[in-house]
């Protein structure tokens, strides 16, 4: 599915709003655009495996490659599109609500101009797990940016992970990790 989408919230390429539903086996390429809950195939993703973004992503908040707000357990998926933002941005989720994100990558170059900017993930929130995942884009942002994830809250976790893209922030920075809440 090739596309050029542009919209104001719960914007992709496949489903606006796709969390009560799976998407599996999907691909999809071209530009998507949007303010809030924006993603390469879905704004507010649900359940997915075996699928692929190659959309270039450009939002204001809950902005990722893959989709905007992770709401289900995602496996084998990838996105290689560029991504651009305000906060809560990745190269895959721009935000991971306590789910499962399994064998899965980012490649683009992702772009936030406040907080939570991540390779990977924006923010990841408590109980997110992250596992067996990449990402290899630079990351610029202000403030929580990380290669991988820029923001983890407590009881989050990640393992088997790595990224290897150039990180430029003002503060809480780090290569793999930008922020990450140990006392909770």
């Amino acid at each position: 599915l090739a596309v050029g989408i542009t919209g104001q919230n719960n914007v992709g390429a496949l489903v606006g709003t796709g969390s009560v539903i799976s998407i599996d086996n999907c691909y999809a390429t071209g530009n998507v655009g949007g303010a809030s809950f924006v993603g390469g195939l879905g704004g507010y993703m649900g359940t997915s495996t075996n699928c692929h973004s190659e959309c270039n992503v450009t939002g204001t908040d809950y902005v990722g490659g893959f989709g905007g707000f992770n709401l289900g357990m995602i496996y084998q998926c990838s996105a290689t599109g560029n991504v651009t933002g305000g906060s809560n941005v990745g190269g895959f989720f721009g935000y991971n609500d306590a789910m499962i994100i399994m064998n899965c990558y980012s490649t683009g170059s992702v772009t936030g101009t406040a907080n939570s900017v991540g390779g990977l993930v924006g923010f990841n929130a408590a109980s997110g797990n992250i596992q067996n995942s990449y990402a290899t884009g630079d990351v610029t942002g202000v403030s929580k940016v990380g290669g991988l994830v820029g923001g983890n809250d407590a009881g989050s976790g990640l393992q088997f992970c790595y990224s290897k893209g150039l990180v430029i922030g003002n503060t809480d920075k780090g290569g793999l990790v930008g922020w990450s809440d140990l006392l909770g």
